[in-house]
């Protein structure tokens, strides 16, 4: 159902103002979707154990092509 309300309308989200926990929660499902191939996501400053590294690591277990652009170091 998330998936086809998304592929009619673009979905904006604004951190920090919305919670983070739909996105955690939008990645797993996907996850465990069997009609979602991959997941394509940048990462910039990951806890040791963020729940989203997490979520990732179960989309790749369950088949899913996981491709992560993760920033190292951030310089400016």
């Amino acid at each position: 159902m998330f998936f086809k309300w998304i592929s009619e309308k673009d979905l904006v989200y604004h951190l920090p103002y919305d919670d983070f926990s739909a996105i955690l929660a939008f990645i797993n499902l996907a996850a465990r979707d069997e009609k979602v191939l991959a997941i394509k996501q940048t990462l910039y400053r990951v806890s040791k154990n963020s729940p989203i590294i997490d979520a990732l690591e179960l989309a790749a277990k369950n088949g899913k092509n996981v491709t992560v652009l993760l920033e190292l170091k951030a310089r400016f």
